[in-house]
Parts: C-alpha cells; sequence; structure tokens
C-alpha cells in the first residue's frame, strides 16, 4: 500500500485520539443518520445527546477509577509481593494497538469487511463503533510483532472481526431478555463483551444446574428492604474494600461515598447516551427496513458500555476489585499486577449479567473464574505486549515490561494457527472464519445451543 495511503490513515487515527471520542463520534454518527436519510435536526439533537452521555460516562469512571483503583493498590502493597509487569489498561492498549501498522490499516479493512458480510447476508450486525476496532487492531497489532507477519497479523484481525460481528449476533437474545429496550441492537464490541463469551459458553451450563439462591436486584430487593437498593450496595461494597487497604476513618467514608455514586449515577449516565444512541439507531434501522422490505434483520452494533449500567455488573465488578487482586497474589504464575484496569471490571462482567438474567451470585463466581483466566494470559502475552509498545515508541526501555488483563481470546488462537507448517496457518485462519460465518446455518447445532442455553 502506498506510503501516503498510510500516512492519511495515521494522521486519522491521530486526529480521533486527538479530539477524543466524546466528540468525534458525535460527529461520525451524525454524518451515518444523514447518509442513512434522518432528518438533520433529529440526527444533531442525537449527536449532542451522545456525546454529553459520553462525558458523563467517562466522568463518572473516572471517579471509580480515583476512588477504588488507589484502594486496591493499597490493598496489595500490604502482601509485599511484587511483579514482573503492571497492567497498563485499556486505554494505553487501545493506544498501542492503533499505533501499529496493523492498527492504522483496520479502521478500514474492518469497514469493508462488516459491509460485504451485510451484503452476503452472513451477520446482520452493523458494527458503528469504531472506536472499538481497537480490539481487533490489538490481535493483529502484537501478532505483527511476535511473527513480523504483516498478511498473517491482519488476517488474524480479521479472524476476530468476524468473530466479534457473529458473537454479537448469538447473544442478542440475552441482551434483549435483560433489557428490553435494546431490542435491534447487538455488542460487537472484542474486549469486556465477546472476549469472555466463550468461557461464558462453557460456564453458563454448569453454573445452572446449581441450586443457588436467586439473587438478582428484584429478588434481592424485595428481600433485603432498603439495604437491597444499589446505592446501598454500593456504599457497602465500597466501604469494605477502604477496610480492606486499611484506610482511615475518612478515607473510608470517601470510598464507599464515591462507590455509592456510582452505583447510581452510572446507570443514568447510560440512559443519556441510549437516548442519543437510539435515535441514531432507529434512523438506520429505519432506512433498511425500506431498503429491504422485511427481507433482512439488521442489528447496530454498539459498545459494551451501553449494557455496563445493570446494578447486577457494577455491583459485581466492585466485588471483583479485591477478588482480582486475590487471585494475582495466590495464583501461581501470574505476573501482572492488576493496576489500571480494575477499574473497567465491570466490563469484564459485562456480558455475564445477560447470560445469567442479572443473577448476583453466578455473575460473580463467572467474573472470578474469567478473571482467573485472563491473569494467566496477559501474563503470557506481557513480553509481546512490551516488545509492540518498544517498538512503536510508546514507552522507553527504562520503563520496564508492562502488561495486560483485558486479553482477546484469538491472540492465543492466531500463535497456535502460526506454529503450524507456512501455507497450513493461513488455512487454518481461513477455515476457522469459514466456520464462524457458517455454523449457525447447522440446524442440529442451532438445536442443541437452544436447549443448553434457554434463553
Amino acid at each position: 500500500m502506498p506510503f501516503d495511503i498510510i500516512s492519511a490513515l495515521e494522521a486519522f487515527r491521530n486526529l480521533l485520539n486527538t479530539l477524543g471520542q466524546s466528540i468525534w463520534l458525535p460527529i461520525f454518527l451524525f454524518v451515518i443518520a444523514v447518509l442513512f436519510r434522518a432528518k438533520v435536526g433529529r440526527a444533531f439533537r442525537a449527536a449532542i445527546i451522545i456525546g454529553v452521555g459520553w462525558i458523563g460516562f467517562n466522568l463518572v469512571m473516572g471517579l471509580f477509577f480515583d476512588s477504588m483503583v488507589p484502594a486496591a493498590q493499597a490493598m496489595v502493597e500490604q502482601t509485599g509481593i511484587h511483579f514482573e509487569a503492571v497492567d497498563v489498561g485499556w486505554p494505553v492498549m487501545a493506544a498501542i494497538a492503533y499505533g501499529t501498522l496493523v492498527g492504522v490499516l483496520m479502521i478500514p479493512i474492518g469497514i469493508i469487511v462488516n459491509l460485504i458480510l451485510i451484503a452476503l447476508n452472513l451477520t446482520k450486525t452493523f458494527d458503528i463503533d469504531i472506536w472499538n476496532f481497537w480490539h481487533w487492531a490489538f490481535v493483529g497489532g502484537t501478532i505483527m510483532t511476535w511473527t513480523n507477519d504483516l498478511a498473517f497479523s491482519i488476517l488474524a484481525a480479521v479472524a476476530y472481526e468476524v468473530f466479534c460481528l457473529k458473537v454479537a449476533d448469538w447473544t442478542v437474545k440475552p441482551l434483549w431478555n435483560v433489557f428490553p429496550g435494546y431490542k435491534g441492537y447487538s455488542i460487537p464490541q472484542g474486549g469486556g463483551w465477546v472476549s469472555s463469551v466463550p468461557y461464558l459458553a462453557v460456564i453458563k451450563p454448569i453454573l445452572d444446574k446449581i441450586p443457588f439462591p436467586k439473587s438478582d436486584p428484584e429478588t434481592v430487593k424485595s428481600k433485603l428492604g432498603v439495604l437491597g437498593e444499589p446505592i446501598i450496595i454500593g456504599l457497602v461494597i465500597g466501604a469494605v474494600i477502604a477496610i480492606l487497604a486499611r484506610f482511615d476513618a475518612i478515607g473510608i467514608a470517601k470510598t464507599a461515598m464515591a462507590s455509592a455514586a456510582v452505583m447510581l449515577l452510572l446507570p443514568r449516565m447510560i440512559g443519556i447516551l441510549m437516548e442519543g444512541l437510539t435515535a441514531i439507531a432507529d434512523s438506520i434501522s429505519e432506512y433498511f427496513t425500506a431498503k429491504f422490505a422485511g427481507r433482512r434483520e439488521l442489528y447496530i452494533g454498539m459498545d459494551a458500555a451501553i449494557a455496563i449500567g445493570h446494578p447486577t455488573t457494577v455491583a459485581a465488578g466492585l466485588v471483583l476489585i479485591p477478588v482480582t487482586l486475590a487471585l494475582a497474589v495466590l495464583l501461581p504464575g501470574v505476573k501482572v499486577l492488576p493496576y489500571a484496569d480494575l477499574a473497567a471490571t465491570p466490563f469484564f462482567v459485562v456480558a455475564a449479567t445477560p447470560f445469567f438474567g442479572g443473577d448476583f451470585i453466578k455473575t460473580v463466581i463467572a467474573g472470578t473464574i474469567i478473571m482467573a483466566i485472563f491473569l494467566y494470559l496477559g501474563s503470557w502475552w506481557s513480553p509481546i505486549f512490551t516488545q509492540t509498545a518498544l517498538k512503536i515508541g510508546a514507552i522507553t526501555a527504562e520503563q520496564g515490561q508492562i502488561g495486560c488483563i483485558w486479553l482477546q481470546p484469538y491472540i492465543p488462537v492466531a500463535v497456535g494457527a502460526f506454529s503450524m507448517p507456512p501455507g497450513v496457518n493461513y488455512l487454518i485462519l481461513i477455515i476457522l472464519i469459514i466456520v464462524v460465518l457458517f455454523i449457525d446455518r447447522v440446524k442440529a447445532l442451532r438445536e442443541f445451543a437452544s436447549r443448553l442455553y434457554k434463553f
């Protein structure tokens, strides 16, 4: 590809980073809505609401990070255990992913692949969440560091994109069951949603056979009264974490109140965001409905943030902070200190909540298993992640090793494929793409999945 095209794509990526999601996302979605024949006034208002919603969402998540991560860090410091790498969090992962050549290429490639699959009726999800293409880019970018094979790395990124789009198609029923107002939307986000679904697919049938007491928000509230309110649950969880961190009375009070604030405010910020997203998505859906006259069902692919505000998700995310730290300390072979992504713990269970119908106990158990898996995956991949960051100049050698605990499942898949003989490695990924695209056309498998999961 000519260098000037690469430079233009890099400039576009840098522009997105400079503007921030609260600016470029409303602009992008406004343009998309107008292209799909939405009324300009309606599209403009919706775009502004989306920007405001993202600002509110980021403010609340910032409060979560500023209050809960120091408490979590204090808990770790008391153990005296040292780790080889420090988790730098998803924002750094995204920046590094888009800083690679594969990352730069994945925005146009991702859009083209999505449109082709829609045209061929191989996916129902139209992913408008361009920022989260970074998950596919991270797969390709770090695989490029490991293999130095551009074509294979792009194929690995595309393979993960295809998997994300199909998982989004397959998981709309549990999403709509928990969020009835989200019908017509899907979540193709490669991190918080898709990366945990393969594990949830195995965990769910097992946990569903165990007679746990019901612990969905409605049941908890009916049994505990005011103590079952999300804001009170947040207060208690925050206080417990602060006590475990050995904060003083003032520190405990501040952490508890911040936790309560997150439980109350996060769903409301998501509500604002969804008001704008719904208007845009409805315009796109109306266009496709008219275009194909009911012959094709289309889902609008959204960020997993739209599902993060459920009380079970937020409460489970808070509980997983000390749980994740305990796992890092107790599990042998974990080399990454969970740090920056502790603020993203609700995203690690965002798919578990719909899978278990909002049940808190099952969501926490599933989240614990998933976090253990991610800690090991992150420890295994941290040297390559560090090399990728060094290669693009994101860090210097003196800064030591960095890590992540939010690892996409297609990285080990690509590593396994590339270990095969030349030619076979490409063939494995191509076969995998074909299988993912067409496996839901097998009637026996559809019926088996329906009996097994009962969404």
